[in-house]
């Protein structure tokens, strides 16, 4: 687990976080035994946390720490009674990691597996509990972001580093919440929530032409709460045809009215980007520019009786060209626009907490190459190539409806729920039961277990992708599955520990798989897969050493280990069976002297599966895998803070490691970089 260290000697204290939009979790601005406090209905309904800010607490009131009281999304949740296993990356963590983006934020985080094409958030796949890319919902503020076309694109992101206040990861399926997509987890970045008014700028420079500025402005007039971010970042590139430029725009509001507030959010961000090999190694020079907008509107009314209803929308553009010089040799435009309505009610009754709501949702793609043929006389035109048109187009509708009910009695606390979901595509209704369970042994142990169902429709590009080196498969079954998992919580005296244990059953499962005839790839269901997995995760803070190791301020460790049996044969898998087998991490922060800091990231990482290595002097792929290499890496951020003042320099791969996250596509050796962040009270 992630926590926040203060060393404040103030006794906090207080009867229940605040009902409102976005309080989850808001309390871990002020105990470090909150750091633990995560639930699976702390993400539960993407329709409540649209906001970006949070509300105070009051800290003169004095209350048992078990009694708090979580106000989670579907119903809300006591702390001591926490059935799911849930990491939290807190504001400190964030902002003393030595990573740039967002999505690297994720590489300590135990069975969740981050996979990149491109640097520095440039392009990465999420998968978590030995999943694949496609199987991760990623959320921002609680707004569905996954981008029906791939999962390649659920990581856009409208928002740097430097804007992110913590991120959220559920682990094990959230189908009954969230409906389809996530099949084996949930992320949600959640932005600035500080209620202090603050002007933040930051530049960095590094190795191979790197460079980012970036500008927020935090303010509160009133009733109106407002965040605003911008920045710029690019690189020529640590290997030819890897350099980018991105950009991205942000703003969220909150307009707070007793116990009633509307709340909303913008965003944009434009990425340029060389993607050597990013899709086949037999085409280095490719190139690729995407574009994705997103909005959202809510509210929260009332306290006892609760209804949030939202808006949301999303819309991404991508244009992708296989021989960058030679556009006209084989290029697609796509755009895929996504919106929908929802709604949430919270309800509390003797009999216990019931939550009861609806959503409904639709995406829609635009294509050159994806989707069903259209009519001339329906073409469209690209916005951005004038004479260019799409030529093709699909979509689907999914509605869903849910509820749920909590019930503690002793120190035992239970979560019953079933959403029933329809789709357009699907010839009946799917129903996502699930129950969660965890009994309290004593003030610091909890068992807890869980049983999900959870489905994934296939992507348009699953469906339709046809190009130099993939076959698309229009007839693809949905994936479904059904997760066990229990473990273990531990915390006292600076000692927050975790073990769990998981389970899944999963069938029709979709890969992309090597038709040696054709050499491509092409989607398959490829019957049924059983993946088997557990975790460890242990975090010692500064009050276990300030006694003996007082420069110490906190540390990290974390094993995880996955393993995968197919129920198929023997062929040739892209994505579903390359998944990491172990995976270690070993974070470290101490003091050097008085506001000089050095935070070690040690990670190893050993990957299942294999892939086929291209050969550039006979132009063809191997016939045998090559077989993906353990690895070691080594990081440190060297963090120099002085009032709002602070300057930094970040080391990557330290040992200049050689390794790969995708086959044929290395990764950087050593980068430095450097920067400083100026911060102004307003």
């Amino acid at each position: 687990m992630y926590k926040k260290v203060f060393r404040e000697r103030r006794v906090y204290s207080f009867r229940q976080w605040t009902r409102k939009p976005f309080a989850t979790f808001n309390s871990l601005k002020l105990l470090c035994k909150i750091s633990v406090l995560c639930t699976a209905y702390n993400l539960a309904n993407p329709v409540q946390k649209c906001s970006a800010q949070t509300d105070s607490l009051d800290l003169n009131m004095k209350v048992n720490l078990g009694e708090v009281v979580v106000s989670g999304q579907r119903t809300t949740t006591v702390y001591s009674q926490i059935a799911r296993n849930i990491t939290v990356i807190t504001e400190s963590n964030v902002k003393k990691a030595p990573e740039l983006s967002v999505n690297e934020l994720l590489e300590n985080v135990p069975l969740v597996d981050i996979r990149q094409r491109g640097t520095n958030g440039v392009q990465a796949d999420i998968s978590i509990q030995g999943g694949s890319f496609d199987q991760t919902l990623v959320l921002l503020n609680g707004i569905n972001l996954s981008d029906p076309q791939t999962g390649h694109y659920n990581l856009n992101l409208p928002i740097d580093i430097e804007s992110v206040d913590r991120i959220e990861v559920l682990k094990g399926p959230a189908s009954r919440v969230f409906g389809t997509n996530a099949f084996c987890g949930a992320v949600n970045f959640v932005t600035c929530d500080s209620p202090d008014g603050y002007i933040k700028a930051s530049m960095l420079g590094g190795m191979f032409g790197l460079y980012r500025g970036s500008l927020s402005v935090n303010r509160k007039s009133g009733i109106l709460n407002n965040f605003a971010s911008v920045s710029k970042t690019g690189s020529d590139g640590y290997i030819s045809g890897t350099g980018y430029n991105t950009i991205n725009g942000y703003y969220s509001g909150k307009i707070v009215l007793n116990n009633n507030n509307i709340h909303y959010q913008i965003g944009l961000t434009k990425k340029d980007y060389g993607a050597n090999s990013f899709y086949s190694a037999k085409y280095a020079n490719q190139y690729e520019s995407t574009r994705t907008y997103l909005a959202s509107i809510g509210a929260s009314l009332g306290s006892k009786l609760k209804i949030v209803p939202n808006l949301f929308w999303r819309k991404n553009y991508d244009h992708y060209i296989l021989i960058r010089l030679n556009p006209e040799a084989y290029q697609n435009f796509h755009f895929t626009d996504v919106y929908g309505a929802s709604i949430n009610t919270n309800i509390k009754t003797v009999a216990g907490k019931f939550s009861i709501g609806a959503e409904y949702r639709k995406e829609i793609i635009y294509s050159t190459t994806l989707g069903k043929q259209l009519d001339s006389t329906e073409f469209l035109e690209v916005h951005s190539d004038p004479g260019i048109y799409y030529t093709k187009k699909d979509w689907r509708e999914n509605a869903s409806i849910f509820i749920e009910h909590n019930l503690t009695i002793g120190n035992w606390y239970s979560t019953l729920g079933i959403m029933a979901n329809a789709n357009s595509k699907l010839d009946e209704a799917e129903f996502y039961p699930g129950i969660d369970l965890s009994y309290k042994l004593n003030r610091n142990f909890k068992l807890f277990g869980s049983v999900n169902r959870s489905l994934r429709l296939p992507t348009f590009t699953d469906l339709y992708y046809n190009g130099p080196q993939n076959i698309g498969n229009a007839g693809l079954k949905p994936e479904k599955a059904r997760t066990y998992e229990s473990g273990v919580k531990y915390n006292k005296n600076g000692v927050d520990a975790t073990f769990s244990f998981f389970h899944r059953k999963a069938d029709n499962v979709i890969d992309w798989i090597w038709q040696d005839s054709f050499q491509k790839w092409k989607t398959e269901n490829i019957t049924s897969l059983a993946t088997d997995g557990f975790e460890l995760s242990l975090s010692l803070t500064d009050k276990l050493f300030k006694s003996v190791l007082p420069f110490i301020e906190d540390v990290r460790f974390s094993y995880s280990y996955t393993t995968i049996q197919k129920y198929s044969n023997n062929a040739i898998s892209y994505y579903a069976l390359d998944n990491l087998k172990h995976k270690i991490t070993l974070d470290l922060t101490h003091n050097i002297i008085p506001k000089l800091a050095i935070v070690w990231k040690a990670s190893f990482q050993d990957r299942n599966g294999g892939y086929l290595k291209w050969n550039s002097d006979s132009q063809i792929f191997d016939k045998e895998e090559t077989v993906y290499r353990p690895f070691f890496l080594l990081d440190a951020k060297l963090l120099y803070t002085k009032n709002d003042f602070k300057m930094f320099i970040d080391f990557s791969n330290i040992l200049n490691s050689d390794y790969m996250d995708f086959g044929n596509i290395p990764q950087p050796g050593i980068w430095v970089k450097a920067g400083i962040e100026l911060k102004f009270d307003i």
